[in-house]
């Protein structure tokens, strides 16, 4: 919580001492937000039809900016607030998700978890610039991180046998195209996703016997009917 803290009061920080006039992409995001937040709170029944019809139109949709709208009105619509809300919304659910998932990957491999690895981890993760530039420059684009891990982490449990089929195949649908809503090039990293893991599969069939060859099968029919499932429901 305190790593989490520090960076947030550095995100506020960095902002509230610039004097830069925002402009483009930097102002865009934040006017936008505001405006959608002023339409949530005089006209909620305009502000959910406009989710879907920006869907459907807008290259830089309001998807993003839904869970923004309650954090914007507490903080205030300053340039830092809004970058802060950014943070509190997509960041910091990233990063504990993430460091969720690699603390489990150690524990399943029958590793001693002490506190100083749960320390470093979090601090690896959390100072890592590339997550945090963009949310300095006021990008939405962070917003897709949480669906990323959670696509990544029900694959992991799916390849334990921890997930069962159904559950398994809803929930990817369900992040995948959710990802695709968010922003439409995140298409790249589906495509991405679908590539790599189809080669790990590829590989297993190719180098496995017994019941690893039979699990990588399995594998490899779920990604052929998530695929599917998705190419049908977004064409």
């Amino acid at each position: 919580v305190m790593i989490y803290t520090l960076i947030g009061l550095f995100v506020v920080s960095y902002n509230s001492q610039e004097r830069f006039v925002y402009f483009w992409d930097f102002s865009g995001y934040w006017t936008t937000t505001i405006s959608y937040t002023d339409m949530w709170f005089s006209s909620p029944i305009d502000a959910i039809t406009k989710i879907y019809a920006s869907i459907l139109k807008d290259e830089y949709n309001v998807v993003p900016q839904v869970p923004l709208v309650l954090l914007l009105k507490l903080l205030g619509a300053s340039f830092p607030m809004f970058t802060l809300s950014i943070y509190i919304a997509y960041v910091i659910p990233f990063f504990s998700l993430i460091g969720a998932m690699i603390l489990r990957v150690i524990s399943d491999n029958n590793k001693e978890i002490s506190s100083k690895i749960v320390i470093l981890i979090i601090s690896s993760i959390a100072l890592v610039t590339s997550i945090i530039q963009p949310v300095l420059s006021g990008y939405l684009d962070s917003a897709g991180l949480i669906a990323c891990i959670f696509i990544t982490g029900i694959v992991y449990l799916r390849e334990k046998n921890q997930v069962r089929t159904i559950p398994f195949y809803f929930t990817m649908i369900f992040f995948l195209i959710g990802l695709a809503f968010i922003r439409r090039w995140y298409a790249y990293w589906i495509l991405g996703f679908f590539i790599a893991y189809g080669l790990i599969i590829v590989y297993r069939l190719m180098f496995s016997k017994g019941e690893e060859r039979k699990r990588a099968i399995v594998s490899l029919r779920d990604i052929f009917l998530i695929g599917l499932s998705c190419l049908v429901i977004l064409l």
